[in-house]
């Protein structure tokens, strides 16, 4: 009876596609065989909770729970279970959804009063002696799509806690990345037994401190949800808990298709709908140009608040003018952290910025866009904001202002649970990108610090409105469609690989990353391209003089190309955010990177196109999906990511860093009419290549000294 709820021998079966599952109602197990691994899973789950009327820390352990009824619709199972004894009276209301491919579980109670909720475990249990069980398997290796932070086999005696979250939380454990902050990671963990995985994963944005947070050994698990108590279930109506779901496959990569193909197909989740071209870039934005010519000037190595200073009119214009020198094409201009006077006020500092506003607009008239870099979560101490409302910022348990230290600033968190919170920042996202007077008229936003907001210990304005990864989301979602509604092309980017929040995003930035490893933002792109999220912005915090030519070659590829640094580069012998010693860039380099991304424009990125990443055996490339070059190619890294070639109907271009030889296909239908090594000063002539089969071989020179690039002109 496959794909069929039925019983037998006494209990409720599932035969599905990839998996088998048993459900017994006398012990509220669900037992799941996928393969040779096969394991339990507790439905019964663990609260802890306290009277709403209580304000002490002292919490009550629910009960053992047994099964009183059970209802079947076609393979939904939903099970109401009672306390034993039933003095807890706490009611629970478990189901369980079967899919071919999947299954989704989940949780809901009924109080007798108002209870207030400490956390919940899934899959533990509390057997008739009051003892917690976890739920057993036999998981031999674990994987998350977490960026940074991928995977590793399981310890014998140590319990892995896995926190997929937008917050950046320090006592992971076994377990950590120490590549910088990480993307906002999709709401799985892939766990593999013998020669098969099973996905874990959250169907919703939860309220609670992580969006998944999976405890896993060998030979036991679990999944908790915390909220300390921000979550309030209501007298005799029925409270609902996360819905999780497991997803099945013996391909580990595949678990995270199904989980994305199933939001969309429950309309959990939407794509990305707008696209404008200017967004495609390149981008250049001021970061790491700002930390190296502080070194420079003070010779401190890791001091990124120095940097700060050198945010001015007079430092963005010398660096707009060293791309415009070389020929660096860029149609973004972001200005990062300090543009601005006090964090929350977002008042442009006068004595860098006289006139923001003339700056813009000049910029404007050279056909440039501009994006401001802004952090709705960081309000300063000594701001006017932190002044007149310190009553809108989050706070600890004992009333106090919650702070953290950033930049050597105590930081306040503005709590937009609050409705005043929410009405100024709508205010401020007017005044940045509007174009009345008194509005700055900035093109977008670099929304940065969503890595930093203080958990659900803390005090709310009113939590109901939402904590946890749904504060970040609901927040951002403000911003967002404000955004668009003072300017509907406004570019909004933020760091989420997580498809929850495709709707609060038109690119991904790849974000920061202090490792000299070049690997890190091709990994997060194929996360990124994984998770079915924006097109990424590429970023290139430290900027690194090793990820000066190569790096930019393939970002030209798999993303919006991005320049951080364009006068010196670092050699991440220091690491931190300076990106090491910094060292100027050569002129060889300056013409390399110039012929690229003067490549790139003929082809620019754009999400109509289907892209993929290798990241493991570096094979980069984008094809057309619609149009007359309709599944072939865009842009593709060729001759071992040593040439950078963009396809259109009428011609071929084309970049090298190095002499090489290239094998060039060649659309359908079409053949060379001419080939042409294009140089500095304009001319051209013909290079050394051959016909075969319907490819063209080329012998090139990099681009730099007398060749510029290579053009292929197609009939």
């Amino acid at each position: 009876m496959d794909g069929l709820l039925h019983v037998q021998g006494g209990r409720f079966v599932f035969q599905g596609e990839k998996y088998r599952a048993e459900v017994d109602l006398n012990t509220l197990a669900l037992n799941v065989c996928n393969g040779e691994m096969s394991y339990e899973f507790h439905m019964a789950g663990v609260l802890r909770y306290r009277p709403a009327s209580s304000s002490g820390d002292e919490y009550i352990v629910d009960a053992h729970y047994q099964t009183v009824s059970y209802e079947i619709r076609s393979n939904e199972l939903t099970i109401v279970a009672e306390a034993t004894p039933p003095a807890a009276a706490i009611r629970k209301i478990i189901t369980l959804h079967f899919m071919s491919l999947s299954l989704n579980y989940s949780l809901a109670i009924e109080a007798p009063e108002d209870i207030q909720v400490l956390d919940v475990k899934y899959g533990e249990r509390i057997d008739n002696d009051r003892a917690e069980a976890k739920s057993r398997a036999s998981f031999e290796e674990f994987f998350i799509w977490c960026p940074d932070r991928y995977q590793s086999t399981l310890p014998y005696h140590q319990v892995v806690e896995l926190h997929l979250s937008s917050s950046r939380l320090l006592e992971e454990g076994f377990f950590r990345g120490d590549a910088g902050k990480y993307l906002v990671p999709p709401y799985i963990v892939a766990l593999r037994a013998g020669r098969r995985w099973t996905g874990i994963a959250a169907m919703e944005i939860p309220t609670s401190q992580s969006g998944l947070h999976v405890s896993v050994t060998r030979e036991q698990y679990c999944l908790n949800f915390r909220y300390s108590y921000q979550y309030t279930a209501k007298k005799a109506l029925r409270s609902h808990f996360p819905k999780i779901g497991f997803f099945f496959s013996l391909q580990r990569d595949e678990v995270l298709r199904d989980y994305i193909t199933s939001l969309y197909e429950n309309k959990l989740i939407s794509k990305p709908s707008t696209w404008a071209n200017w967004w495609s870039g390149p981008m250049y934005c001021t970061y790491a140009d700002q930390i190296y010519q502080h070194t420079i000037d003070r010779g401190m190595m890791k001091d990124e608040p120095g940097g700060s200073a050198n945010c001015t009119e007079d430092f963005v214009n010398e660096r707009l003018k060293i791309l415009e020198a070389h020929r660096i094409p860029y149609s973004i201009l972001t200005l990062d952290y300090a543009w601005l006077d006090k964090l929350g006020d977002h008042e442009p500092a006068l004595e860098r910025f006289p006139d923001l506003r003339d700056f813009i607009d000049g910029l404007h008239r050279r056909g440039k866009h501009v994006l401001l870099w802004f952090a709705p979560f960081f309000c300063e101490a000594g701001s006017r904001l932190a002044g007149e409302h310190p009553e809108w910022m989050i706070k600890n348990r004992d009333g106090s202002l919650n702070v953290h230290v950033w930049m050597k600033k105590d930081i306040f968190t503005p709590d937009f649970t609050h409705p005043g919170v929410r009405e100024y920042f709508k205010w401020v996202v007017h005044k940045l990108l509007g174009d009345h007077p008194g509005g700055y008229n900035a093109d977008g936003l670099k929304i940065d610090g969503y890595s930093f907001l203080p958990d659900v210990d803390n005090l709310y304005f009113d939590a109901s409105w939402g904590t946890g990864d749904l504060f970040q989301y609901k927040a951002d979602r403000l911003v967002y469609e404000t955004a668009k509604a003072v300017k509907p092309d406004a570019l909004v980017e933020q760091s989420f690989a997580n498809p929850f929040f495709n709707d609060v995003q038109d690119v991904c930035r790849l974000d920061d990353a202090s490792s000299y490893d070049t690997d890190l933002y091709e990994n997060r792109a194929w996360v990124a391209l994984l998770a079915g999220v924006a097109v990424p912005d590429t970023d290139d915090w430290s900027a690194f003089k090793k990820m000066f030519v190569h790096s930019t070659l393939r970002k030209s590829v798999y993303g919006i190309p991005a320049l951080y640094a364009v006068k010196y580069r670092g050699t991440g012998r220091m690491g931190g955010a300076s990106g090491g010693y910094p060292v100027p860039v050569s002129e060889q380099d300056y013409e390399r990177v110039s012929a690229i991304l003067r490549v790139y424009q003929h082809a620019p990125v754009d999400p109509t196109q289907e892209r993929y990443i290798d990241a493991e055996n570096k094979v980069f490339w984008r094809k057309y999906t619609t149009g007359k070059l309709a599944g072939f190619y865009a842009a593709s890294a060729l001759a071992g990511n040593t040439v950078l070639a963009t396809f259109t109907p009428e011609a071929i271009h084309l970049a090298a860093i190095v002499d090489t030889q290239v094998v060039l296909p060649l659309p359908p239908d079409t053949q060379a009419k001419e080939v042409k090594e294009v140089l500095v000063d304009g001319q051209s002539r013909r290079p050394r290549y051959a016909e075969l089969d319907g490819c063209l071989v080329l012998w090139m020179k990099p681009s730099q000294d007398e060749v510029d690039h290579y053009e292929v002109e197609l009939v």
